[in-house]
């Protein structure tokens, strides 16, 4: 009798758990088992933020059981130190019982992550006190010296900068948030949506510091006390650094993978790699930009669990098509909700396009309902076709779906006189008719028709 296909996964973060489920589902035959070094399964990191705000009150609650199938099985605790990809052998150490193991594969997914960029090489950077952000460890050890705080220093201010400031403020905490470049949220929303967000919460209390470069943390014996920059010296109790992630491509370097210009592992539009029966997926792999087909590696869940989809089926014989990323992201806080996807204008520019944009702020449902709130949609085109390029949305509503809407728009290179032609559900007590989101289409299309008279 031949022996089922057995497929392997390596890293069960969103990348890990996609493909290996998607691999389940699509074939049942199919014996699929993953390999995970935590000593837990799933867990959720971007809701560690909100864990440490009392969004989420435990952090069991961000700790999810394994899914139980026939021929499915996640092992924990199971650090991989190498593969043999001639006779197609995963080897590592169980770091439960101190053993070693070997399993064959007939498919081999990598999904082994990225790690966070500490800094190293800045004077100090060795001290205790300065936290990461990555795993349940992270925020539980981050939480627990906050609860015996009073200041706090966040370095790096994008997304996951934004959320641990706004989630240490709620605390009660003295929050300094510290980013080298000239606004917050780099190259994610154009600069006048940063300097709103910015101002918002300095409002909050928070203290932002832009154009502020790291210089040295120092300290009494050998933990932090003070953050010095090239413009200032700080007091703190402990520092946080969001100022990145670099892919984990140990393994696939030593294998001999070949990596994309990035430092990810270089793949295909079907997820797979230089060697044969071997994928990618998520934030080890570097994929490519679905506007500008340029190499990019977006960090994002959303990215990882489309690569981890295709990664997936392919490896049980499918054929899906990674299309790209289009780095859609989104930062939810006690203060505001904020997101784009695509382009930004200045990326739009610096890519060549002919591009404009448009803003608008108006109300999601009529004014006079109670809980009517205004939002702010910015949408950038390319001038000649008025081809959506980028979005970026603002408001206190849930954003993510206006994201998406616009996320499909790009993805199957729609313009605004596409857009405006779908019909619009209207229901007053939930969305206005036309919703902002209509009313910025209409606009761009009233701009451009002035332009050409």
């Amino acid at each position: 009798m031949a022996r089922h296909m057995k497929v392997v996964v390596i890293g069960y973060g969103t990348a890990g758990l996609t493909a290996a489920g998607f691999a389940h589902k699509f074939s049942r035959e199919a014996e699929v088992i993953a390999l995970e070094e935590r000593h837990y399964a799933v867990y959720h990191p971007c809701s560690i933020p909100d864990v440490i705000s009392g969004k989420v009150k435990a952090w069991s609650d961000i700790v999810e059981d394994v899914y139980k199938s026939p021929r499915f099985k996640v092992l924990t605790s199971m650090k991989v130190t190498g593969i043999d990809a001639s006779n197609q052998r995963v080897y590592g150490i169980n770091l439960a019982s101190n053993s070693r193991f070997s399993i064959e594969y007939d498919k081999l997914i990598l999904a082994t992550g990225s790690r966070p960029l500490r800094l190293e090489g800045i004077p100090g950077s060795e001290l205790a006190g300065i936290f990461c952000v990555k795993n349940v460890e992270d925020g539980m050890e981050l939480h627990r010296k906050a609860l015996n705080s009073r200041k706090v220093v966040v370095i790096g201010a994008g997304p996951l900068g934004i959320e641990v400031s706004v989630a240490l403020k709620t605390m009660g905490l003295k929050v300094s948030l510290i980013e080298l470049m000239p606004t917050i949220l780099p190259g994610k929303v154009d600069r006048d949506l940063a300097i709103a967000i910015m101002n918002h919460m300095s409002s909050k209390g928070i203290e932002v510091l832009t154009n502020n470069k790291v210089v040295e943390f120092r300290g009494k014996g050998n933990y932090v006390e003070k953050v010095l920059t090239e413009e200032s010296e700080i007091d703190t109790d402990f520092v946080v650094l969001c100022v990145g992630v670099r892919p984990n491509v140990d393994l696939a370097t030593k294998m001999g993978l070949k990596l994309g210009p990035l430092g990810g592992i270089k793949v295909d539009r079907k997820m797979r790699t230089s060697i044969e029966n071997i994928f990618a997926a998520g934030d080890c792999a570097e994929v490519w930009d679905a506007i500008t087909g340029k190499p990019a590696m977006s960090f994002l869940a959303n990215a990882c669990y489309q690569q981890g989809r295709v990664a997936g089926i392919n490896a049980v014989g499918g054929d899906e098509t990674y299309r790209g990323t289009l780095f859609s992201w989104a930062v939810s806080t006690e203060y505001f909700n904020l997101g784009g996807v695509g382009l930004t204008s200045e990326r739009a520019r610096h890519e060549g396009f002919n591009a404009f944009s448009l803003k608008l702020k108006a109300h999601y449902k009529p004014h006079f309902y109670p809980d009517s709130k205004e939002i702010v949609v910015k949408v950038i085109v390319d001038a000649s076709t008025l081809r959506i390029l980028g979005a970026q949305i603002m408001g206190e509503i849930n954003i993510s779906y206006i994201l998406n809407f616009f996320a499909l728009a790009i993805l199957r290179g729609l313009s605004v006189y596409d857009l405006v032609k779908m019909e619009q559900v209207y229901v007053p007590n939930l969305i206005g008719l036309p919703d902002p989101v209509f009313k910025v289409l209409e606009a761009i299309i009233r701009r451009a028709r002035a332009q050409i008279r």
